[in-house]
């Protein structure tokens, strides 16, 4: 799962530093502990805190809308949703497939997602895998940036993953208020991203597989 995040790894240096912490290896956090420490430093300077977006999208094909919310299986509009409250981690296979189309549907996935402090949608990070019936990958889109829907075409036998994780308008000293409330969880970090002093090794998108 690629993310471009400097500016989150500058943030933790600076907090580590006004706290003289030392550390002989890289120091490992999961994204919602580091947010944890913005929020304290935040508290300190204004005596509030701050809550993230709520990453949603929808799922539009044949006539037919799905919405996709984190903890909740995906549910047509005007129907009550009904809870699916795992955090699915590292495995994608395990992610259960609520949706199934034939081959040849065009699917649009479109932002839904409600703003944290920040209310408006600053950035949305749109990851979308293409596998074959053996699980095998053989295309993706991955965009970061303000791009609000993808349309495909389920063109093969086989599964079609869509994250979506956003950050909102909301900014603290550089920090970028990307949420931590998705139903998945990735621990991958790109070598390119790990920064000799720390690493965040846990971060949070929402996700549907459609078979």
């Amino acid at each position: 799962m690629k993310r471009v995040r400097f500016i989150l790894l500058l943030m933790l240096t600076v907090i580590l530093l006004s706290n003289t912490l030392v550390y002989a290896e890289p120091v490992k956090m999961d994204y919602k502990e580091f947010l944890d420490k913005m929020k304290e430093s935040y508290y300190r300077e204004t005596g509030k805190t701050f809550d993230t977006p709520t990453p949603i999208f929808t799922v539009k094909m044949n006539g037919e809308t799905y919405i996709v919310r984190p903890f909740f299986q995906p549910y047509k509009q005007g129907e009550k949703p009904e809870l699916d409250d795992v955090l699915y981690e590292n495995d994608s296979r395990l992610i259960p497939s609520y949706i199934t189309v034939p081959v040849g549907t065009s699917i649009t996935f479109e932002d839904a997602s409600i703003g944290g402090d920040g209310r408006g949608i600053a950035v949305r990070e749109w990851q979308i895998y293409f596998r074959d019936e053996d699980y095998n990958e053989y295309d993706r889109i991955i965009t970061v940036d303000k791009t609000k829907k993808h349309t495909v075409t389920a063109d093969r036998e086989g599964y079609i993953l869509a994250f979506l994780n956003v950050y909102d308008t909301f900014e603290y000293k550089g920090f970028h208020n990307w949420s931590e409330k998705g139903n998945w969880r990735t621990t991958y970090v790109p070598p390119e991203y790990i920064n000799d002093e720390f690493q965040i090794t846990g971060w949070y998108y929402t996700v549907e597989n459609i078979k």
